[in-house]
């Protein structure tokens, strides 16, 4: 094979793995958006269940703060594994 051949065979190669890498960083970029909006609606949920939850903390003391807790955790690991999927 002549250099020639191989510097067209290389230019193709690359072009393909190009094109190959952009379609699948667009439809991950996709599924990012999906799950950001899923997170979001999780959010507005989050953030209304708070607002309900301090308003009768008195009468449901600490067993519902524990449980805002557990949901606003989940809440920061989604998040985080979000961040390090946008990272990747």
């Amino acid at each position: 094979m002549s250099i020639k051949e191989e510097l067209r065979n290389l230019k193709e190669n690359l072009k393909t793995q190009w094109d190959e890498l952009k379609v699948q960083a667009h439809l991950a970029k996709l599924e990012l958006k999906d799950d950001l909006s899923e997170w979001e609606n999780d959010w507005y949920h989050f953030e209304s269940s708070v607002a309900q939850k301090l308003d009768k903390l008195e009468e449901e003391g600490a067993e519902a703060l524990e449980a805002l807790r557990k949901s606003g955790e989940k809440l920061r690991e989604r998040l985080d594994h979000l961040k390090k999927r946008l990272k990747d």
